[in-house]
This record gives structure tokens, C-alpha cells and sequence, in this order.
């Protein structure tokens, strides 16, 4: 489940930046991320997760529309249609339900607060490399040291994200292989049973 929490407030860093109205020096960079995923089509790439614990990474597909996503991986699968998160993972044979409100995700997700991250981080741009660097202000509550985002200078899209905690530990995601859809129903971005064994018990957390 940890890694689901680390994959779902990953996403919430791109979804909080498409809310987030930039008005800093970091304007312009914010703005073409802001543009880069739509509500009017969906995109599609593959994500690879590298973790302390994991002998190898974790590779899957993530799909996104608005604030909407989909993630497969081979043990779990997510669904986030703006509002409810259902969260299937293998381990524990269950669906759970939640709908995280912003407190609760700045604790399992900071980057969900990114649409007001002022109180939150601090921003730093590294022009050259095409980098943000996103700061905890409070570590007691956030407690990473860091986040790095990477970004493409083609088109935008982060492409790499590397969150180190206060020990030292790092969690990365290269997110690569960006391709433009069709725009997808909402359902698709919600929990359908036949998405998983026959018979798996849903538990509504909300």
C-alpha cells in the first residue's frame, strides 16, 4: 500500500500543479506544465517506480485526463476520478475507498497541496537542467528532505521524480514514452469489478 500512497501523491503533483496559479518567478515553467496535460484528451505513458526494498523497479502505466487518473502496476491498480480513490492492491486482496481531503493528503501526498504550496514548499528553479526543487518548509510534517522534479524541454512533461526523505532514503519514478489519446469516458478513471479477481472484498474507508 505504501507504494500505491507514494505513486498516488506523485500524480497529485500533476494534477496540483494544473490548478496551481502561478505568480512567481517560476511562472512560465509552471504554466507550460499546467498545459502539457489536458482535460480534453487523455495521455498515456509508462512509469517505472525504484524504491529502497524493491530488487527491481516496478514498471506499469499510468493514464491521465484532467484531474483524472488510472495507474496499473503488476500488483495493484489505482483509480482517481478527481474526487474517489480506489486502490486495489495484490497483497491484501482488497479494493479500498477513500475520497482524501487535502489535509489527509499532505500527509500521504504533499504535492496534492501544490495548488496553495507557499505554506507548504519552497521552489526553486534550476534553469539549466530544466529542474524544480521543492522544499518542505516543515519537516515535522512532511518529513522528506526533498523533491526533484525533471522536466522535458521538448514538451513539458516531467519526466522524472526523485523524493528523498529525511534519512537519506530515495524514491524515484521516470515517467516516459508520453502519447496523446482519445478523450476517455469518466468511467474509466473508476472502479470497475471485473478490473480485478472475482469476489474481491471493497472496503469503503470514506
Amino acid at each position: 500500500m505504501k507504494r500505491i500512497y507514494f505513486l498516488f501523491f506523485i500524480i497529485n503533483l500533476i494534477i496540483g500543479f494544473q490548478s496551481y496559479s502561478a505568480d512567481n518567478n517560476i511562472d512560465e515553467t509552471i504554466k507550460k506544465i499546467i498545459t502539457s496535460i489536458s482535460p480534453d484528451n487523455s495521455i498515456e505513458a509508462n512509469i517505472s517506480l525504484t524504491a529502497p526494498g524493491l530488487e527491481y523497479p516496478s514498471k506499469g502505466v499510468i493514464k491521465l485526463q484532467g484531474n483524472m487518473t488510472h495507474i496499473i502496476m503488476p500488483d495493484f491498480i489505482m483509480w482517481y476520478d478527481g474526487t474517489t480513490m480506489w486502490a486495489y492492491s495484490e497483497a491484501t486482496g482488497e479494493v479500498n475507498i477513500t475520497s482524501p481531503s487535502v489535509d489527509e493528503l499532505i500527509t500521504i501526498s504533499p504535492y496534492a497541496a501544490l495548488n496553495n504550496y507557499k505554506p507548504i514548499f519552497d521552489i526553486k528553479e534550476e534553469k539549466s537542467a530544466k529542474k524544480l526543487l521543492l522544499i518542505p518548509k516543515d519537516t515535522k510534517s512532511i518529513p522528506l528532505k526533498n523533491i526533484i522534479l525533471h522536466i522535458d524541454n521538448a514538451n513539458n512533461y516531467i519526466t522524472k521524480i526523485e523524493v528523498s526523505n529525511i534519512n537519506g532514503e530515495k524514491q524515484t519514478i521516470m515517467i516516459n514514452n508520453y502519447k496523446k489519446r482519445n478523450k476517455l469516458p469518466e468511467s474509466a478513471f473508476r472502479f470497475n469489478t471485473t478490473d480485478v479477481p472475482q469476489g474481491t472484498p471493497v472496503i469503503d474507508l470514506r
